[in-house]
């Protein structure tokens, strides 16, 4: 079972967050003591460090797709930027369509690829 967290502002500190056991209190993770300028940013580190081996396999994969397939990349990044300039946002369906006529052999999670390629 997946532990509860929550974050909350570190005492005596900048307006900074830390992730602790929503049931008993303790502190797990503080940022090395420096804590997290958001909550927001809290969770998500906690979320990076502790990822199920699903979301860990498929953030190697999707490391290695865009390692492998660079034109692919750009070529997508060139349709992130025509949205970009309309103020649109690309469907997931959109993404998939291409994936699977430039890269049929990727075995990972398309999705996942998807929104990998737009934080990136």
């Amino acid at each position: 079972m997946a532990r509860k967290v929550k974050a909350v502002p570190m005492p005596d500190k900048y307006k900074r967050y830390m992730i602790v056991d929503e049931n008993t209190g303790e502190i797990l993770d503080d940022a090395q003591g420096y804590g997290y300028k958001t909550a927001q940013k809290a969770h998500l580190a906690w979320n990076y460090k502790h990822a199920t081996s699903k979301q860990s396999h498929n953030r190697k994969l999707n490391q290695k797709f865009v390692k492998e397939h660079k034109a692919f990349v750009r070529e997508w990044d060139a349709v992130l930027f025509d949205y970009l300039k309309s103020n649109e946002k690309p469907s997931y369906s959109e993404f998939k369509e291409m994936l699977a006529d430039k890269a049929p052999d990727f075995g990972g999670s398309s999705r996942s690829l998807f929104y990998y390629l737009q934080k990136h």
